[in-house]
Order: structure tokens, then sequence, then C-alpha cells
């Protein structure tokens, strides 16, 4: 981005000076715009441009570049901007605090705040001191102190408050600031309905916007948004319809909600709808797409794109990371014409996800500069590939950790079994929030520990949906009906996942008639498409196929995974020709829909279907993914095909656009080791790019015991292994004393 001044002749003083006020208005709000869209590299190129100009000492300016260096994560260059203002003003303190606080640097930002002279404080400079407590990680206590300690307030200050607490779900201190605000107004109840909708309180949300006399269009976007961002889209294209004016804001949140459903038509619908379609719109859509399985279309839509931000670069990016096209998303990030920080953070957040540590290291240390994100991914990357020594150096190698940081940490403990560490960190963290007690909660649910996340849950000052679900799946995959029972009637607004959880208990009791009935106090027949689905799918894993397609006939708005668990309802039972007419009356086939199919005739014998399932999956221009690449090498397997299980292997980078997963490896070592290549098979074992895991040195043990000979060496090494890393559990050491027992006689 240049902005080009042209050499003027010789003016009058009063033309001159009307022009430089032109001039200097063209390049603040070029600035502006860098530091909205986060594009640090238009704006080093715009300061560049202005410090040649005879603007370079303009105050304005120079605020605004303070700003906008803040904003895209460069302080360096905001506090060198600083220092060379001769006598800041307001704005010029102002901007530096926020600049500091968006970064995390929240002492810093204190410092600069005391260092203005008294006198010259200003709300303003208030403000954005309250604004960088508000944003660093923590309970807003303390921004709360200062906030207090205000000489004078103004609409702007109740505002940051009041948002603050609503962001990070303190909606009865929202409430109890709403009721003390001096004056009621669009504003502050516009935030009151975003704070709601955060805490899916849609009901209070409505209450609120039904009490306002004459909304905004802000004030209907925000209600639009909350019936869409908790799932109730009739809802939200209801309110919609209703808008008297319908701002791109609006439009984009509708997008946006069918696509966090998965619900592409409708999408495309609004999409199509749209008077003029802006950059939002364009990603929102491809994003739609992508989460429905369709990378090819979400890839067609990216190439159509009229215009490209750095935004829409990046989500195309998560999107083949998400789907573990981890090749496809480096060729995209390498052909990138600019990057952000965000570009680097999203690829090693999809290595991270897919166990590529190196290649996520790799790119770690090609970074000019890390933020606390990238510092976090990486941490993650260790995290999720289970490298706990490498990820506690790590940590401790932090120049600076936050909520995150430290949340990482324990959920990395409590997912290797270590509760008691995980629960010293927890009560040692600097300050917890909503997400670290709920990761604890989630530790503990996940290692069977009931009775302490319990006694965690009820600590908590502050619970969200995610609490009382995570507890109430705890009781349910214990199969306690009674406990799920009690906590579900506790719970102030039971939802779809809670729902879930308390069918998926009744289903182990084999009470889904009862299910069905609890559901349909709640709620009419078929008005929850996720509900009704989980229905469909308890009733077809318990051979009740009939009921189920009844259930699945009920529901009003069908989206393609209601299609998939139908279609998997008949299959799983054994109705492949009801499965196979189902299938091919989809109204639209997604991956997944595919993978449901092939995944019943994969489980069922019927792998020779199976593998002609997905011929014609892929000459349907559908993509596989790391699912049904797995079911191939599955049918594969239990057809004996080695050899072509062994061509399709090495093939899925270069055919398939993926990396092979550990998944892929642990069932490429079954079928070697099953097949009498046990050398093959332990070679792979100690080649692959994945830490080495108990399941496939189980099938190594496994294969010693059933393919006979002298392999006592052999099951030794693998004997360590399984005991090692499966420490304390039974099963490794029956495994291992039937081995031992076949051995040596």
């Amino acid at each position: 981005m240049v902005c080009v001044l042209a050499q003027k002749p010789c003016v009058p003083l009063g033309q001159e000076h009307e022009d430089r006020h032109d001039e200097v208005s063209i390049l603040a709000k070029i600035v502006r715009q860098c530091g909205s869209s986060h594009d640090l590299d238009a704006g080093k190129r715009i300061h560049a441009r202005i410090r040649r100009s005879r603007h370079c000492r303009d105050k304005l300016l120079a605020n605004l570049l303070v700003e906008m260096y803040g904003k895209c994560g460069c302080l360096d260059h905001a506090r060198m901007v600083f220092s060379g203002i001769r006598r800041p003003n307001s704005f010029s303190w102002s901007a530096m605090i926020g600049a500091c606080g968006s970064n995390g640097c929240v002492d810093e930002a204190k410092k600069i705040f005391d260092s203005i002279p008294e006198k010259e404080r200003t709300v303003a400079s208030w403000n954005s001191l309250v604004l960088a407590y508000c944003e660093e990680d923590g309970d807003l206590s303390r921004a709360k102190e200062i906030w207090e300690e205000m000489p004078e307030r103004d609409e702007r200050s109740w505002g940051i408050m009041l948002a603050a607490y609503g962001q990070r779900g303190h909606l009865l201190k929202a409430e109890e600031m709403f009721s003390d605000l001096p004056q009621e107004n669009l504003v502050y109840k516009t935030i009151m309905i975003t704070a709601y909708t955060r805490a899916g309180r849609v009901d209070r949300a409505l209450e609120i916007f039904e009490s306002i006399e004459d909304p905004s269009s802000v004030s209907w976007t925000a209600i639009v948004a909350a019936f869409a961002q908790n799932g109730q889209m009739y809802k939200a294209r209801n309110f919609f319809e209703r808008m008297p004016e319908r701002t791109p804001i609006a439009w984009n949140t509708m997008i946006s909600g069918f696509s966090d459903q998965g619900n592409a038509v409708d999408a495309k619908e609004f999409f199509d709808r749209m008077p003029r379609p802006d950059v939002v719109s364009w990603t929102t859509l491809m994003t739609a797409f992508a989460h429905n399985g369709d990378l090819l279309e979400a890839r067609e839509i990216f190439d159509k794109m009229p215009l490209k931000n750095v935004a829409s670069w990046n989500a195309m990016i998560g999107a083949y990371t998400q789907d573990g096209s981890l090749e496809s998303a480096r060729n995209l990030f390498d052909r990138m014409p600019k990057r952000n920080i965000q570009s680097c953070n999203a690829m090693i957040s999809g290595y991270a996800q897919h166990g590529h540590v190196d290649q996520a290291r790799q790119l770690f240390d090609q970074m000019e500069r890390h933020t606390l994100v990238s510092w976090n991914a990486m941490l993650a990357a260790y995290a999720h590939s289970s490298l706990y020594d490498l990820a506690v150096e790590f940590f401790h190698s932090m120049p600076r950790k936050n909520i995150v940081s430290w949340t990482s940490l324990l959920s990395l403990h409590a997912n290797r079994g270590d509760l008691s560490s995980a629960r010293a960190i927890f009560d040692s963290m600097p300050e917890r929030n909503l997400c670290s007690c709920n990761a604890m909660l989630a530790g503990c649910v996940a290692n069977g520990s009931m009775e302490v996340a319990r006694e965690i849950f009820e600590e908590m000052a502050l619970r969200n949906e995610v609490s009382w679900n995570t507890i109430l799946d705890g009781y349910s995959k214990a199969g306690n009906l009674e406990e799920t029972k009690w906590m579900f009637d506790r719970n102030p607004r039971p939802g779809a996942v809670s729902l879930v959880a308390l069918i998926e208990t009744y289903a182990h009791h084999d009470r889904l008639d009862d299910a069905r009935d609890f559901v349909q106090q709640f709620m009419q027949a078929g008005e929850n498409c996720v509900v009704w689905t989980a229905l469909v799918t308890a009733f077809s894993q318990h051979g009740r196929s009939i009921q189920a397609k009844e259930l699945f006939d009920q529901i009003s708005e069908k989206t393609i995974v209601s299609w998939n668990a139908m279609v998997a309802a008949y299959a799983q039972n054994g109705h492949f020709q009801r499965a196979k007419k189902l299938f091919d009356e989809l109204p639209e086939r997604s991956t997944s829909s595919w993978n449901s199919i092939i995944a019943a005739n994969s489980t069922d014998g019927r792998w020779k279907f199976a593998l002609e399932l997905f011929h014609s999956m892929t000459l349907d221009g559908v993509r596989a993914d790391d699912i049904t690449l797995l079911c191939v090498l599955f049918a594969c397997s239990h057809s004996g095909l080695l050899g072509v299980s062994r061509n399709f292997f090495r093939c899925i980078s270069k055919d398939w656009d993926a990396l092979p997963t550990l998944q892929h490896y642990h069932a490429m070592i079954d079928l070697l080791a099953r097949s009498g290549e046990v050398g093959r098979s332990q070679e792979l074992v100690e080649t692959m790019p994945y830490v080495s895991s108990s399941i496939a040195w189980a099938s190594l043990l496994g294969s010693y015991r059933t393919q006979g000979g002298d392999h006592r060496s052999l099951a030794k090494l693998a004997s360590g292994h399984v005991t090692r890393i499966e420490a304390g559990k039974a099963g490794a050491y029956v495994l291992l004393s039937n081995t031992i027992f076949s051995t040596y006689n």
C-alpha cells in the first residue's frame, strides 16, 4: 500500500495549508486501514513514506503509527515512534498504553501511565489503562480496581468494564454493573445482548433486545448473532428477515451461523442473496464448505475470490490443516504474497495437531519474532505429541507465560494420567480462569476420577456450558444414570450437548424409550437436529433401526450429519441395501457420508464392496480424508491384500496430499505383523515419524505369539516398551504373560 503525493508548484499560503491537511487526512486513513487489517508490511511501507515526506513530525500521524504498530503486534516499532514524539498529548499516551496492553505488557503500560503528569491524565488515558488490564488474562479484579480509582468516567469507561465482564463469562458481575449504570442506553444494552449470547442465555438476550424502543442495525445484528451462535438458525433467520436495514455484518453473521453448523447449502443461499459480498463473506462461505468436508469446493471459492486478504489465505490454510492436508497447506503458505504472524501460527498449529513436531519447530525457529500465541502453539505441539520432557523444558524457556500456557501444561499432565501433578499445577497457577478450571475438570473426568471432578466442579465460582457438559459426560461415560440425571436437573440451562449425554446414559442402561420420552418433555419432536440425531444413533446402536428411521423422519431440518447417522444406522445393523438406497438419496454427499458407508462395510467383512465404494468416491470427485484412508487400509488388511496395502500406504502423500497419521502406521504395522512380516513390522515401528505407542508394540507382541518361531529377543524388546508406556495397566501384563507362555512352550 503506497501513497504517492504529487509535487505541487508554488501556491498561496491558505491553499498550501489546505493541501497539507488533505495529505495528512489521506495518510491517516491509510495508517488506520493498516492497523484495522493488521497489515504490518503495508504499515511499515507507509511509515517509511511518511518519514521521507514533509509530514514526518506530524503528531497525529505519529500517534496513529503507534496505534497501528500496537495492533500489528510490533511493540518495538511502537516504542520507537512514541519516543520520537516531542510533547506527547493525550492521544499519544493513550495509544502507547493501548499498544503495551494489547501485546501483553501490562506492567509497562502501568509505568507509562504513572509517568504522565497527574494534571495531564485524561479519561482517555485512564480508559486505555483499564482496557490494558482487561486484555490481560485473569479475573479482571485489577482492572476493576483501577476503574474504581478513576476520578471521572465517561460512557466508554462503563462500556469497557461491562464488555470485559461479558467477554470473560462473568455474567453475574456484568448484570450487577448493568444495574448500576448511571443511565441505560442503546450501546450498553447491545453489550449485554452479546454477553448473554456468550453465556448461552438467548432468552435474556431477547428480553434486552425487546426492551429497546428503536433498535439500531448493531442491536439487530447482535440478536441475530445470539440465535446463530447458539445453533438456533431458524430463529436467527426469522429476525434477520425482519431487519429494517441489513448490514454486511448481519449477512456475514447468517452465513457464519450456517457455516458453523456445516450447512453449506443455506450458507450459499444467503451468500447469493447478499447485495455486495465482501472479502469476509467470501471467506466465510469458503469456510462453510471446508467445515462440511468439501475442500475442493472450498478451494474453488478461494480461487474465485475477487479480493483476498491475509485472513482469507489463513482461513484456507486452516481448512487444509484441519483436514490433515499439510502439504497443500504448506504450498499455500509458501505462495502467500504476504504473511502475518497469524499465518505462521496457523501452520505451527496445523503441524501440532497432526504430530509433526519437527516441522512445527523448524517454522517456529524461522520466525523473525514470536507472539505469545506462537509460543503457546509450539507448546501445544509438544503436548499433543506427548513429548512430555520437551514440553516441560519449552514451558520453562518461555519468556512470558499466560493462563493459556499454564493450562496447556496442566492438560499435558492430566492427559498422561498424572493427576497429582496436574492438580499441583492447578493449585499453584498465578491466576485461573474458567478455561483452566474446565481443563482440570476435563482431566479428572478423562481419568475416571469423578470424586475429584465433583470437588473441582463444586468449588468453581463460575460455570459455563462446557463445565456442565464435562461433568455430565463424566457421569454418562461411567454409566451412572442417577448422578447424570441429578446433575442434568441442576443445570440451569441444559442445552443440546447435555441432552445428548443423558441420552447416552439411558442408552447404556438400555432404556431408550425413557430417553426419547424424557427428551420430548423439553422440545417438540424433531425440533433440535443434534438431539434427534443422537436418538437416531442410540436406537440404531441397539439394533432398533426401524425406530431410528421413525425418529429420523421427525427431524424438521435435516443436516448432512443426520443423513449420515441414518445411513450408518442401516449399515451397522446389516441392512446394506437400505443403507445404499438412502445413501443414493442424499441431497449432498460429504466426505463423512462416504466414510459412514465405507466404514460400515469395512467392519462387517464386506471388504471388497468397501473398496468398490472407495473407488466410486474418488470418481465422484469427493476428497478422501484420514478416516477414509484408514478404512481403506483396514479393508485391504482384512482382505489379505498385503501388496495393495503397501502401495496404498506409500501413495498416501503423493496421491491424497496427506501425511500418514499415527493410526495409518498402526494399521500397517498390524497388517505386516499378522502377515508374518515381523521384521518389517518392527522396522516400521522404530522408523515411523511418531513416538512409538503401546498399540504398535502390542501388535508386535501379539504377532510373536501367533506367528510362532523363536522371537524371544524381539518379544523382550517389545514387552519392555509396552510395560514402560502402559505402566500400571493390567492389560499390558496379561498380553506379556501370554506371549512369554507361547514363546517358551
